[in-house]
């Protein structure tokens, strides 16, 4: 008895055109971890009794690059679904002096921004 070919070539078509593989042995690539980043955000000294609300958090470069998130109204801020590297992040709000620190993102990070009234 002979085996149609058809769905065989078809089958092994479809999965070279979408770039996989097909048949025993095909593997899926492990999904790459991806972390949080949060912190506060308060007036300078750093007391953390006055609270930043609304400050902008941005990622400036690597791979997260553009990545943004906003103060709650405690100063807290929360980035999530970050991929691991190294980085730039600067916190800055209206009336205070924009502050930058140099990350290296490998877990859940805590990193906490004082922000010195602008003059």
């Amino acid at each position: 008895m002979r085996r149609p070919v058809a769905p065989l070539l078809c089958a092994s078509l479809l999965a070279v055109s979408c770039g996989g593989t097909y048949g025993p042995g095909a593997t899926t690539p492990a999904p790459t971890p991806t972390y949080d980043l949060s912190g506060r955000v308060t007036e300078t000294p750093e007391t953390g009794s006055l609270a930043i609300a609304g400050a902008t958090i941005v990622v400036a470069d690597g791979p997260n690059a553009g990545r943004s998130v906003t103060t709650d109204t405690s100063g807290n801020y929360r980035m999530t679904g970050l991929q691991p590297s190294g980085f730039t992040v600067t916190a800055s709000a209206p009336g205070y002096v924009p502050a930058s620190r140099g990350v290296t993102l490998t877990e859940h990070t805590i990193v906490n921004f004082g922000l010195a009234p602008a003059r």
